[in-house]
């Protein structure tokens, strides 16, 4: 239903009508959440973490759409519009981390993921489909809390749909298995005004439909009970923001990932400069788009001045007939752009 402003000033009191289209305002930016980035994290590879979708795509946009609208948490594409095998889109349902431990060689298909700067650690947790998460089981009050998540690259995790009420319950249960009834804070409050809880991304919790408060809460008659906590029990409470929890922080996706400091020589031509990004819309891209991209960022040109030949890292092998696999040697040549057909 629709109200007129004449309608709504002669509803609401003139103190709560600010309030009320202030908190519309801001239930319109969570709707208007944009779709995440897929970032490049490695060409030529392919993860072998859980498949939650694929399909052909004719373009790398057209998979990250896919991708978002699966809650994949990373992906492989293949960009060379061969889908004769395979699908040229796959979808993951967690990302890699630091270790990569589960991408494999693959001339075929480049790894992307949300989680690219930097690359979740090996102390992260994976909630498949909803993000990454990090238990910390020192005890911090809530503000304290929040500073550490901040330097983590994310906030206190978000609790707000049953989604992830229920997952990170599950996680905190599984964290403290066979030690009892658990609690910690997350990340929802309501210390600027009584009764108005948000999120830390200042998202009021009137914008979500979800609830999970415990028997009796939240305690109103208890002013200074302003910070929320989840329970083993899957269910949110309030506590006094001075009392120290074990806390968990939600990473935020962030990203391009660095290849220049993980694979130098994907950022240097033989001995020469470093490639660099530029954007200007006129300039044509190469083959390749995968690599002349970051993510969805413009393409990158080498700096090395025109006059002076400078060997050119070829990428994967992908129609070079002979050229062969080897994780040891990179190939270089003069003639790079373009390569030579064989005619």
């Amino acid at each position: 239903m629709k109200f007129s402003p004449s309608i709504l000033h002669a509803l609401l009191p003139a103190f709560v009508l600010p309030l009320f289209v202030s908190g519309l305002k801001r239930c319109g930016i969570v709707d208007a959440t944009p779709d995440p980035t897929y970032h490049l994290i490695k060409p030529c590879s392919r993860s072998k973490m859980t498949l939650v979708g694929s399909a052909n795509t004719k373009t790398l946009q057209q998979c990250q759409r896919y991708a978002s609208t699966k809650k994949a948490l990373a992906l492989n594409y293949n960009p060379s519009g061969d889908f004769t095998d395979e699908p040229s889109c796959l979808l993951f349902d967690c990302p890699e981390f630091q270790e990569e431990i589960s991408l494999t060689q693959d001339d075929v298909y480049d790894y992307y993921s949300l989680y690219a700067d930097p690359m979740p650690d090996s102390n992260v947790s994976c909630v498949p489909k909803v993000g990454m998460f990090k238990l910390h089981t020192e005890k911090m009050n809530f503000t304290a809390a929040q500073d550490v998540c901040e330097e983590e690259g994310g906030y206190l995790a978000n609790v707000l749909t049953e989604q992830k009420t229920n997952a990170l319950s599950a996680l905190i249960a599984s964290v403290y298995s066979g030690r009892g009834k658990h609690m910690v804070y997350v990340g929802l409050h309501d210390m600027d005004m009584e009764g108005q809880y948000v999120n830390m991304k200042d998202e009021p919790m009137d914008c979500f439909t979800w609830r999970a408060w415990a028997p009796n809460h939240p305690r109103s008659k208890y002013k200074t009970e302003d910070c929320v906590v989840l329970t083993t029990d899957k269910n949110w409470k309030v506590v006094n923001c001075t009392q120290t929890m074990p806390f968990l922080c939600e990473l935020m996706p962030r990203g391009p990932h660095n290849l220049c400091e993980e694979e130098p020589a994907y950022c240097e031509l033989g001995d020469g400069p470093p490639v660099i990004p530029i954007s200007p819309p006129e300039l044509p891209t190469l083959q390749e788009p995968a690599y002349c991209e970051l993510g969805d960022g413009p393409p990158v040109i080498p700096t090395s001045p025109p006059e002076l030949p400078t060997l050119g890292l070829t990428t994967c092998a992908r129609e070079e007939i002979s050229l062969t696999q080897d994780d040891v040697y990179d190939y270089y040549s003069l003639y790079a752009d373009p390569m030579h057909l064989k005619d």
